[in-house]
């Protein structure tokens, strides 16, 4: 765990620091009024106060929300638009006092056509700008910055509750043959599987000789694969943990290389996983 911290600790940074930072300097800048009325300082001390607290009380919110909705497993979408909108509500007095706050002291401001009722149609035209940037910054941190927040598909298997994996174990005890594999025209078995990659609605099921295309959910294939036989490595892959021939590192980029030859990248979340097993089973690691 101390080593995923270290792996993560930048881009974690950038997520509950930087990005509130940047939409406070961004707003402010772009508030020419503000600025003449109130000066600089104050201008940027405003938008600061309007960016960190409901930033911060989004990201609880929805972490709230994904708590409470994991019965149901809803698409990630749907979880953070449930924690904006709760945190939108919320915050909603503290945006009308820091609101009302500076336009007390400058009249001149115009911060009084500030959104301070959920009634008010510039509340909700508030609700789509904020709405945006907190979707926007969690697919851009989740797809190219290794920082998934808010999908269930990221918990790994060895870090769940005992309770949660002895009914993993007891599921996979249950479904010798997993669903996905019905879905194959040709008759192949669970050992012959050494890859399961997403792509999009499909999964691509990798053996030693060729792959296979069908219509399957990738959450749901994972669910239905032995945790013991292999390890998710990337959002869009799992790979047999006998198929892994040697690990290569390289400054933070880390990839498996598996007995077909095929190389597959191992995102952040996944790589202090990787690195276990490779002490654990002596894989070669190569730069």
């Amino acid at each position: 765990m101390q080593q995923l911290g270290a792996d993560l600790s930048w881009q974690i940074l950038a997520f509950y620091l930087l990005v509130p930072l940047a939409l406070g300097g961004y707003g402010a800048i772009n508030n020419w009024r503000l600025i003449e009325s109130i000066g600089p300082l104050w201008a940027v001390a405003f938008y600061l106060g309007h960016a960190f607290v409901p930033w911060f009380s989004t990201c609880l919110l929805t972490a709230l929300a994904m708590r409470l909705l994991q019965p149901w497993r809803p698409r990630p979408v749907f979880i953070m638009l449930a924690g904006h909108t709760m945190a939108c509500l919320i915050t909603l007095p503290y945006i009308t006092w820091l609101t009302s706050l500076f336009a007390l002291h400058w009249p001149a401001s115009g911060l009084d056509a500030q959104p301070t009722s959920p009634l008010a149609v510039n509340y909700w035209g508030y609700w789509l700008r904020a709405g945006a940037i907190w979707l926007c910054t969690n697919f851009v941190f989740d797809r190219f910055l290794n920082l998934p927040r808010y999908r269930y598909d990221t918990v790994s298997r060895s870090a769940a509750p005992k309770s949660a994996a002895a009914d993993t174990s007891v599921m996979a005890s249950n479904v010798s043959r997993p669903a996905f594999l019905e879905r194959v025209p040709v008759g192949i078995l669970l050992p012959d599987v050494i890859a399961v990659k997403a792509e999009q609605h499909y999964i691509r099921i990798v053996t030693a000789k060729k792959s296979y295309l069908v219509l399957h959910r990738f959450s749901d294939a994972l669910c239905e694969l032995p945790s013991d036989d292999g390890l998710q490595i990337h959002r869009s892959w799992w790979v047999r943990r006998n198929a892994i021939q040697r690990v290569r590192q390289n400054a933070r980029k880390m990839s498996v290389v598996l007995q077909t030859g095929e190389e597959i990248p191992v995102s952040g979340p996944y790589q202090v996983l990787v690195r276990q097993l490779a002490r654990s089973t002596a894989l070669p690691v190569t730069p």
